[in-house]
């Protein structure tokens, strides 16, 4: 019996625990059936952008709901998500584009300003987020 992948668990959960909070993040609560739609309306938005299994897509953010559900759209379409640290410097997180290949970055609004030039890096586009 092969262990269930964590796409599987967040399906199961969002069946047989639809209404309960999946994430509490501040004021906001998302709900295992919310997280499961948004997750899946993301990986069906990451084939769309010709990503495909293997490539490595950035979050460049602070924890918020939008982590996780990045993180179950990528397990979903076998796409590798790369967390960037939200207190890294320019350089450094330039550094990290640069090694990682990554060809999509997802970056919080007020953290845009650190990303540096997609001339620098394989980063085909930037995807901003509130």
């Amino acid at each position: 019996m092969t262990a269930p992948t964590i796409a599987a668990v967040a399906a199961a959960h969002a069946v047989q625990r639809a209404e309960c909070p999946a994430i509490i993040c501040e004021d906001r609560e998302v709900t295992f059936a919310e997280l499961e739609t948004r997750s899946n309306k993301a990986a069906r938005a990451l084939r769309g952008a010709g990503i495909a299994p293997g490539d490595r897509v950035v979050h460049y953010g602070r924890d918020s709901e939008v982590y996780y559900e990045l993180l179950l759209a990528c397990a979903k379409t076998g796409v590798v998500l790369v967390p960037v640290d939200s207190r890294l410097t320019s350089r450094e997180v330039g550094h990290i584009l640069l090694d990682s290949g990554a060809r999509l970055v997802f970056v919080e609004r007020d953290l845009l300003g650190s990303v540096p030039s997609r001339d620098a890096t394989a980063v085909k586009e930037l995807i901003v987020f509130d």
